[in-house]
């Protein structure tokens, strides 16, 4: 699938070709066991991709109970 938006031509986005590389808007991050990723509240200003592993997703009540949300897995 390609159109052309602006005079460029654009492609089927490839997070593999995406990710291969460090570049301008992209970093890869290792984390360990318990170390977080972002905290509840923190501004919405990136988007992170799992590429292997796990990232358990939780909440924080206003009395301090911890929940899950959801468990993501790497794709």
């Amino acid at each position: 699938m390609s159109s052309v938006a602006g005079g460029k031509k654009n492609r089927e986005f490839d997070p593999v070709t995406f990710l291969a590389t460090i570049g301008e808007g992209r970093k890869s991050l290792t984390v360990s066991r318990k170390q977080g990723v972002f905290t509840q509240g923190d501004p919405a200003d990136a988007v992170f991709y799992i590429h292997k592993g796990k990232v358990r997703l939780t909440v924080v009540s206003k009395i301090g109970k911890e929940a899950t949300i959801a468990i993501l897995a790497e794709g």
